[in-house]
């Protein structure tokens, strides 16, 4: 985008006879987006020693891979590029070291045996996998080499089969290179997903769109036979199609509590139904049961009133017969007693008879009267019967009429019983209704759960696509900001690149006087290498240096003893060879080590004066605490060898006088000239001290933010700086303080 960025790539240092190895540690670097230089990619025509030492000044880091092929010198003098290459790397402090074999640290040439070198003999055999612990040692070097802190975590998230891993590491690291890559990867993925998902809820829509159809002709259904009941004049309840389509959430909400209202009055009406149906069958029962009685005790009432009616009208006949045999027995016997009398009239008139006729008249007469009293006697009996017959068939038309009426009651209780079975009909189909109301109703729940769902991955979709173009548009603003930082630190990375140049010269010569003095290095330059501190003045500029004390070896100690010894009267060589001891005795024997120190300062060593300074301020606690000496050991250190000043000692005069407390908890000395303070930071800057760089940006920020961003940029990504006491006060740390935003080496 900004074209090729100076010191950029990774040279790979390895033996040709190696190619192969080296191949898959360069295509497992390359899938990481680490920027490689291997010489294999040499263009025909290309000036091979050139393109070397150019990449060499460029390389951000020189990784080399031990063998022993690549460790091992040939008896006809053809020169080890491994070695050099490896001890250009180690010149830059740039050098990262890995063994592709089993090689003791002892069998590699110095000062290479001093570094630890991961062991990834069995790394390709098994199967090259991110997770080995020693290619993630590898990872972890060449990731603070690049600023990519994450490229351990990277590898391990691209092996893995899931997006946990991926997503994580996006957490972590969202200002890695490969970020964007694996979030684009992940947006894609996740489109793809979507558009599935899509796919499948436009096939359900389909499917409810036949489902609504059937709704439509089950309602055409119902609505036919709530016609039928209002024929009846039973309730008229007609569905509603609208209700049975309508997918509104709105909507369906009301019509969902319109439906458990009526669902609630149907069952009351229901449960009302059934407690009637329950009572009409009960008194249904007991009707039956009355009548059956009734039937029974009518019947056999009416039958015994028949029969003694039919007994009465019998013996009414009987007496009827008797009466009329009587009367006509009567009648005879009256003719008889007419004749008898006609004849005792005969008598009577006739000469002989001698009684008189005056007597039986009298009895004859009393004989008639007393006939005539029976006649009517019979004749009121007669009535009496006739009355008796008309009183019989009264009761007769009565009892028709009671069974008449038990007939219509009869008749009654069958209707209510046909009105009870309809009404049976009706609340089973309103239970069918109810049933299929509440499949429609589960349906609807499982449409409404779905479209929450989908409406919460939409949503989720949304934002996250929001914070991808957010992250977007900070990336971008931080490509404009590192565009305008770069025009500024070309100019400063060509010197840089000259210089570096010059020091190769150098090295190379020193190293041509040496090889001719036999090949080997003298014990001072071997001191330097195992002890010696990279910003002292005094020491050579290629003769090696140990950033920590505690990577210092114990065989130091013997090596800067004898290189004192034998350094005879040169006052320079003196000071720093007793610096140099006294920091291998500082982490075992620090009293010797001070002593070793006030020695190389009483013989003007800046760097010694700058390391009493700082004992003698350390710790505040301590009974050394002194910070008026502390101030000046560091003052005189900052003030010799104006021709090559003490960088360190430079950068903490000037952060004492420009650093008021705003970015550290550390108040130092409490001295403070801005105007001083200035000058010996510009000295620290030209010394190109990294912390330097870190002090420009905190003390140029109110008044020129752009120059001071590009001295935090260059403090972190190009000088590499942190805070050995506190990392969140380092150039990352403030950057990100004041801008908010992360801090990007690209």
């Amino acid at each position: 985008m900004w074209g090729t960025p100076v010191m950029s790539r990774v040279f790979l240092a390895y033996k040709t006879v190696d190619r192969d190895r080296a191949n898959v540690v360069r295509a497992k670097l390359e899938a990481l987006g680490v920027p490689l230089f291997i010489d294999q990619k040499l263009l025909s025509g290309d000036n091979y020693l050139v393109a070397i030492n150019e990449e060499l000044k460029t390389a951000i880091a020189v990784l080399v891979l031990w063998t022993e092929a690549a460790v091992s010198t040939s008896d006809t003098g053809e020169p080890n590029f491994v070695l050099s290459e490896a001890q250009r790397g180690y010149a830059r402090n740039i050098l990262v070291a890995a063994t592709l074999e089993k090689i003791a640290l002892d069998h590699l040439p110095v000062p290479f045996n001093l570094f630890q070198a991961p062991d990834i003999s069995d790394w390709i055999p098994t199967g090259a996998s991110a997770r080995h612990s020693e290619w993630q040692k590898i990872l972890q070097a060449l990731g603070r080499k690049l600023g990519r802190p994450g490229l351990g975590s990277l590898a391990i998230a691209l092996e893995s089969e899931g997006d946990e891993l991926k997503k994580e590491f996006l957490k972590n690291y969202p200002s890695d290179p490969f970020a964007e890559q694996i979030a684009a990867a992940l947006e894609a993925f996740e489109r793809k997903q979507f558009e599935q998902r899509i796919a499948t809820a436009r096939k359900r829509a389909l499917q409810r769109s036949k489902e609504a159809e059937k709704r439509l002709k089950s309602c055409r259904e119902e609505f036919e036979k709530q016609i039928v009941e209002l024929r009846a004049g039973r309730d008229f309840m007609p569905p509603d199609p609208v209700t049975a389509l309508d997918d509104n959430i709105a909507k369906l909400s009301d019509q969902i509590e319109v439906y458990e209202n009526a669902l609630r009055d149907q069952r009351a009406r229901a449960d009302e139904a059934e407690s009637s149906a329950g009572k009409s069958t009960a008194e249904l029962a007991a009707l039956k049961e009355e009548h059956a009685r009734a039937s029974d005790k009518n019947e056999e009432l009416l039958e015994q009133q028949i029969a003694q009616l039919h007994a009465t009208s019998i013996s009414s006949r009987q007496r009827s017969q008797q009466d009329g045999r009587r009367l006509i027995q009567y009648s005879g016997l009256a003719a008889l007693v007419a004749a008898c009398l006609g004849a005792f009239i005969g008598w009577w008139l006739s000469p002989t008879n001698a009684v008189q006729p005056g007597t039986a008249v009298q009895e004859l007469k009393s004989q008639i009267t007393d006939l005539q009293g029976q006649i009517k006697t019979w004749q009121t009996r007669q009535g009496d019967l006739e009355r008796q017959q008309n009183d019989i068939a009264a009761q007769k038309q009565q009892l028709a009429g009671q069974q008449a009426d038990l007939n219509k009651q009869k008749a009654d209780l069958t209707q209510q019983q046909n009105a009870l079975a309809a009404d049976k009909t009706k609340f089973t189909q309103q239970q069918d209704f109810n049933k299929a109301k509440s499949a429609l109703d589960q349906q609807q729940q499982d449409f409404n759960k779905a479209k929450l769902a989908f409406e919460q991955q939409q949503r989720d979709f949304d934002a996250k696509q929001k914070e991808l173009v957010l992250q977007q548009q900070k990336l971008e603003e931080v490509r404009q900001k590192l565009a305008d930082y770069y025009d500024q630190q070309k100019a400063i990375l060509a010197q840089q690149q000259q210089d570096l140049a010059k020091a190769k010269l150098d090295f190379e010569k020193q190293r041509a006087t040496l090889v001719s003095a036999g090949g080997a290095l003298s014990s001072a330059a071997q001191c330097d290498a195992l002890a010696g501190y990279q910003y002292d003045p005094d020491r050579p500029a290629n003769s090696g240096w140990i950033e920590k004390t505690e990577n210092i070896p114990a065989a130091a100690q013997t090596i800067c003893n004898s290189a004192l010894q034998t350094s005879g009267s040169d006052r320079i060589t003196q000071r720093r060879l007793k610096l140099q001891l006294g920091r291998t005795y500082q982490a075992t024997q620090p009293e010797t080590a001070l002593d070793y120190w006030k020695q190389a300062a009483r013989l003007d060593s800046s760097q010694a004066d700058f390391i009493l300074g700082r004992y003698y301020y350390g710790d505040h606690k301590s009974k050394n605490f002194d910070p008026d000496t502390a101030w000046t050991y560091i003052t005189k250190a900052a003030d010799l060898n104006d021709s090559a000043p003490n960088p360190a000692a430079l950068y903490a005069v000037a952060y004492n006088h420009l650093i008021h407390d705003t970015d550290n908890n550390v108040l130092r000395w409490e001295r403070h000239n801005t105007a001083t303070g200035e000058i010996y930071l510009q000295k620290a800057l030209n010394a190109d001290f990294p912390a330097a760089y870190w002090i420009a940006g905190i003390h140029y920020w109110d008044t020129n933010e752009k120059l001071a961003r590009s001295y935090l940029i260059t403090s972190f990504c190009v000088k590499h700086y942190k805070d050995p006491t506190d990392k969140a006060y380092d150039a990352r740390g403030t950057f990100e303080r004041k801008t908010g935003s992360p801090l990007t080496c690209q």
